[in-house]
């Protein structure tokens, strides 16, 4: 759908744009992993990288306006 709204001589800029985010959402939580472990206990870093993601969710969910569906 993308792909069709954009205008024609950016397309592969914004598909590659789409997979540097997508890649880039999938590394960084593993690094973030990575890091807390080699810093702390290997019990407590999932811990705190899953109560960062839950607050981050969160805080975006509750900046968002409430709008009603019509």
């Amino acid at each position: 759908m993308a792909q069709r709204l954009a205008d024609p001589r950016h397309r592969a800029d914004l598909l590659s744009t789409y997979f540097l985010f997508a890649y880039t959402g999938t590394i960084v939580p593993t690094l973030a992993l990575g890091l807390l472990d080699q810093t702390m206990n290997q019990d407590v870093a999932p811990l705190i990288l899953a109560v960062a993601a839950v607050a981050t969710t969160l805080a975006g969910a509750l900046s968002r306006p409430i709008n009603a569906i019509t």
